[in-house]
């Protein structure tokens, strides 16, 4: 019905761009709700959480590909996110414990 050309080197680059975009607007608009809200309320709002673990989920599904490409910077890249990541779980628990979640 349709015929699909294959994405040439342009338009491989127009969508990397596209998702990269929307990528960073939605991390701004979650960190003006977060800051918005805490200023406001008090708490500790569920969005925070939803963007560091987005942030995580980046940081490792990029040391993934690097080790697969052979890239040598992952080993750095690895101790980085192991650190962060035990830093977002002594957060949540750390806040889980004194304040209320807002959602």
């Amino acid at each position: 019905m349709f015929k699909r050309n294959k994405a040439d080197e342009m338009d491989k680059e127009i969508r990397s761009k596209s998702i990269i975009t929307a990528h960073y607007y939605t991390q701004f608009t979650l960190i003006v709700w977060i800051i918005i809200y805490t200023i406001k309320n008090r708490t500790i709002l569920m969005p925070m959480y939803v963007l560091l673990v987005g942030l995580l989920v980046r940081g490792a599904s990029s040391l993934i590909f690097r080790h697969d490409f052979g890239d040598e910077r992952w080993k750095k890249g690895l101790v980085i996110l192991l650190s962060a990541t035990a830093a977002v779980v002594f957060l949540f628990m750390l806040s889980f414990g004194k304040t209320k979640v807002g959602i």
